[in-house]
């Protein structure tokens, strides 16, 4: 049975008072870190020297490096599939560590002692930030790929609510199901349609 959560759905006090990392400040990093921190959420970005890292600080965050990461509450790897094996994330053991994309979940690229989850935006990161910014809610997949602390959907659900994906509604799947999702739309629909 499909299951769809709304923001009644989503307590905010999991992440009262909690750290968030947002690793990366690219297509949806930008947008997250944007849209946590003004749903009050204390929010450090974590981003290599170059030129994220400058509009990260334009912007007004504290950034840090990579490794900064490793004491947050939460952790979101913002960064594409690809590049998400090589970053070294060493967790706490009760923090959440976030992906926005199921494919390294789903085909066992990564693996964290921690809770872990996924909140899929089914749109690029500008759009996220746009309708955030507009009260409407965007499309959004979430699912619990690993739980330890008995706190991870809770958690899940008040990160997707504090990004403005539970305004629509988000969809429950596992890292499989929009992973293999992903990439129907990807291989097979998009190209279908553009030709």
């Amino acid at each position: 049975m499909t299951v769809i959560y709304h923001e009644a759905d989503a307590d905010p006090t999991p992440l009262a008072g909690a750290t968030v990392a947002v690793v990366g400040y690219g297509n949806q990093g930008r947008c997250w870190a944007l849209n946590l921190r003004d749903s009050g959420l204390d929010v450090r970005v974590h981003v290599r020297a170059d030129t994220s890292r400058d509009a990260a600080v334009a912007d007004g965050f504290a950034v840090a490096d990579l490794d900064g990461m490793h004491g947050a509450d939460v952790v979101c790897l913002l960064v594409p599939d690809d590049v998400i094996p090589t970053v070294e994330v060493v967790p706490r053991d009760d923090a959440l560590v976030v992906l926005a994309s199921g494919y390294c979940l789903a085909f066992d690229r990564v693996r964290y002692p921690c809770d872990v989850g996924m909140i899929a935006p089914r749109m690029l990161g500008p759009e996220v930030r746009r309708c955030y910014e507009e009260g409407v809610g965007f499309i959004t997949a979430l699912g619990v790929h690993a739980e330890v602390t008995g706190w991870a959907k809770a958690r899940l659900l008040a990160l997707a609510g504090a990004i403005g994906g539970l305004r629509q509604g988000v969809i429950e799947l596992t890292a499989m199901q929009e992973a293999v999702l992903d990439l129907a739309v990807e291989q097979a629909l998009a190209p279908r349609c553009a030709g």
